[in-house]
């Protein structure tokens, strides 16, 4: 008796178990963002910006889709829509530094150096030392003139990284010195 009433409970707790599973459905939460990451890997931007729209109309205030829709929709060199996605993004995650990191890139590519500097400066606000912010804004300021902040933000590149993205930065210093 004791072993049949074991056995019922164990049961029990599998269908309950496997109900929850079918319930929650744990992989098809990471789906749509999921296929975005892989499409985004195989070079099929098309599909991974799809797969972002996706995961945005599921949960449209998922920053990390937000963001990668618009560096999806950068590789397919649709600035205007990047520049709309990654707005939207720093609207609804306004301490989401890789979006205004994004937005910076996306405004950069676009030749708006006076936001693309706005928005560097707002994810650096946020991340002081982070190193690649830094160089972007470096060329944003190069881009428009501006040598001496571009030196001053190349030099915190060398800094904070003097090997990887510091030699980057010392050998675009040589460059504008030429």
């Amino acid at each position: 008796m004791k072993k049949n009433v074991w056995l019922l409970a164990i049961m029990l707790c599998v269908a309950i178990g496997a109900g929850l599973v079918l319930f929650l459905q744990p992989w098809k939460m990471g789906a749509p963002l999921d296929r975005g990451k892989q499409s985004f890997r195989d070079g099929k931007y098309e599909d991974a910006a799809a797969a972002y729209r996706d995961a945005l109309k599921e949960h449209p205030a998922d920053t990390v889709a937000a963001v990668e829709l618009g560096r999806t929709l950068l590789a397919l060199k649709r600035n205007d829509e990047a520049i709309q996605a990654l707005t939207q993004a720093v609207q609804r995650a306004p301490r989401a530094v890789e979006a205004w990191h994004m937005l910076g890139e996306a405004y950069a590519v676009s030749h708006r150096l006076k936001q693309a500097i706005d928005a560097y400066r707002q994810a650096l606000a946020l991340e002081p030392n982070r190193v690649h912010t830094h160089l972007m804004l470096g060329e944003a300021y190069r881009d428009s003139g501006k040598k001496a902040e571009a030196k001053v933000e190349w030099d915190k590149v060398i800094a904070l990284d003097p090997h990887d993205e510091g030699q980057l930065a010392r050998k675009l210093i040589n460059l504008q010195h030429r």
